[in-house]
């Protein structure tokens, strides 16, 4: 992977084959390459070692609320709950670790009584504290008043502009007037200096 890799242009740093929990390697990697100019380049390899390859950014991992260990429940931690332990897998009042559960027997969740583990994703009372626990994004304060503030500032450049334009056509209409008015009387006192010196050069 590293020469193939090079052959494209792309510095390697470092790859891991995943590993599932039996310690058996995965047809998955983790490439971590250099910083160049090209890196966005490697989303579009298809294929690498005559191999057909899906290449993607690395995920960012969320952080949601802390869960117990010992109780379940969310917002502290094992080693700081003063709760009688509850299991993960059965909701029975025992530690995990001793439950006598059947594998094949449906799961029961100890914050929700549902059909699933208590560290399950899925469960509403996780979603509920994951919403409260975990900030969105807001966008800035005063950020729509600066874009109507903005808006407004760039209509009222507009109207300016259009009146400095109406300002310097009906300039130039003024002055093509005046201009007008002069040209004519010049063309006449032209016209009548060609008559008279015509008259004066066909006297004998």
């Amino acid at each position: 992977i590293y020469s193939a890799l090079a052959e494209l242009g792309h510095s390697v740093k470092h790859i891991y084959n995943v590993k599932n929990k039996n310690k058996c390697p995965l047809p998955l990697f983790f490439v971590d390459i250099f910083t160049q100019n090209n890196n966005k380049d490697a989303l579009d390899i298809k294929f690498l070692l005559n191999t057909k390859v899906s290449i993607e950014k690395p995920h960012k991992k969320v952080r949601g609320p802390p869960q117990c260990h010992n109780c379940q429940h969310y917002g502290h931690t094992r080693n700081n709950c003063c709760h009688e332990p509850k299991c993960v897998k059965c909701d029975g009042n025992h530690p995990t670790n001793e439950c006598s559960k059947d594998r094949h027997s449906p799961p029961k969740c100890a914050l929700c009584t549902k059909e699933h583990t208590a560290n399950f994703k899925g469960c509403p009372v996780y979603k509920a504290t994951f919403k409260k626990t975990v900030p969105r994004v807001r966008p800035a304060k005063g950020s729509d008043s600066n874009a109507q503030s903005k808006t407004k500032h760039a209509e009222a450049t507009k109207m300016q502009l259009s009146h400095t334009e109406n300002n310097i056509a009906a300039t130039i209409s003024t002055f093509i007037s005046n201009l007008n008015s002069l040209i004519g009387p010049l063309i006449s006192l032209f016209t009548s200096v060609l008559n008279a010196l015509k008259a004066n050069s066909s006297i004998p």
